[in-house]
């Protein structure tokens, strides 16, 4: 039951990430901006979460067995992981939590940063 919850989280994250990219590429096309300014935009609005989770929700249930195996295989090696005391794969860690967790800089691990 974890690792199919976690599957379903790991779903909702890339739910998340390519609906953030795409308000984001959006946002740029409306203003003009370049591919390497900034943009004032940093978090979703709640509206847009609430309709994202239930977005997410609905495909989950409607989500065949194989397209689902990506995920449930994917929570349980960071179940393994989490089983081993091993730091969490860094190839697949959200770009949001590498910049600015305070766990992970209070950590002795490969992400400590300098």
């Amino acid at each position: 039951m974890q690792a199919d919850t976690s599957a379903f989280q790991n779903f909702v994250r890339e739910m998340y990430e390519g609906y953030y990219d795409l308000v984001i590429s959006q946002e740029r096309r409306k203003h003009g901006f370049q591919p390497d300014q900034q943009l004032n935009i940093r978090r979703l609005g709640f509206k847009d979460l609430v309709r994202l989770q239930a977005l997410a929700n609905d495909l989950w249930k409607r989500m065949d067995r194989g397209r689902k195996q990506k995920y449930k295989e994917l929570a349980l090696e960071a179940l393994h992981r989490r089983r081993l005391r091993l730091p969490p794969d860094p190839f697949r860690i959200p770009p949001h939590i590498k910049k600015s967790s305070n766990k992970l800089k209070k950590t002795r691990s490969v992400f400590v940063r300098f």
